[in-house]
């Protein structure tokens, strides 16, 4: 892959941080995506892109040159999991997230379903501590409990993994190749993140370094005053022997 084929963008704008709400978080999402337009960049939504239509949105986005992370998390019973994943079919998004917690049947329904998508299983999440992890899931450590998630991920026959980029290298130990590590929580050597709520970040270099194969990079981008420079900063981050 190319390191532009590595950088992952979270457009995720939250309503009330605009006078018009839900309006001015579409009209920044919509900004945001534009300014992205024809540079191949692989851009995740979650909430914003269920607004818009889902598979309608995801079809937008990839007529504007670039792939989709379509973020649902998604987390329900099998029969429900596999409809949500039926609706997105047509569109082809990159990247399609399910719940490791959902289990192993519901999981491996979606990939089914999605057979040209990566669909990649969330392990714990990057707001989590091990305290946190512990109360939440039952295992000790959130190390113990992304090792245990994917486990269930690999039975399910999914092809992706998210984790935090502190626990990618004991997932490539474990499993190699067999999912393809993405990780949240990153964050520029040269970004500065007002009221930064995530507990296991790292910086460009370390997450790859740790075997990450792919990176979600979200405020130190939609933030900034010109996204498309932030993100080809980013990108320029990249260790060229990924």
């Amino acid at each position: 892959m190319e390191p532009i084929e590595r950088v992952i963008v979270a457009a995720d704008f939250i309503p009330e941080n605009y006078e018009d709400g839900v309006d001015g978080a579409v009209r920044a999402y919509r900004a945001l995506t534009d300014a992205l337009a024809n540079t191949g960049a692989t851009v995740k939504g979650n909430s914003l892109i269920r607004h818009l239509g889902g598979g309608t949105e995801v079809q937008r986005l990839r007529e504007l040159g670039n792939e989709v992370m379509v973020d649902y998390k998604l987390d329900d019973i099998p029969n429900t999991m596999e409809t949500d994943a039926q609706f997105l079919a047509e569109s082809e998004p990159k990247i399609v997230t399910v719940m490791c917690s959902s289990g192993v049947d519901g999981m491996a329904r979606v990939q089914a379903a999605l057979p040209h998508t990566i669909v990649a299983g969330v392990t714990v999440l990057t707001t989590f501590t091990d305290e946190t992890c512990k109360r939440s899931y039952g295992q000790e450590t959130a190390l113990e409990g992304v090792l245990h998630f994917a486990e269930m991920a690999v039975e399910a026959g999914l092809r992706g993994l998210v984790c935090s980029p502190h626990e990618a290298n004991a997932v490539k130990r474990e499993y190699g190749d067999t999912l393809l590590c993405i990780t949240p929580a990153i964050r520029p050597e040269w970004s500065i993140v007002k009221r930064d709520d995530q507990k296991r970040v790292m910086t460009v270099v370390g997450a790859f370094n740790e075997g990450a194969d792919l990176i979600v990079v979200g405020r130190p981008i939609v933030q900034a005053e010109s996204p498309m420079d932030a993100f080809c900063r980013t990108v320029e981050e990249v260790p060229r022997y990924v």
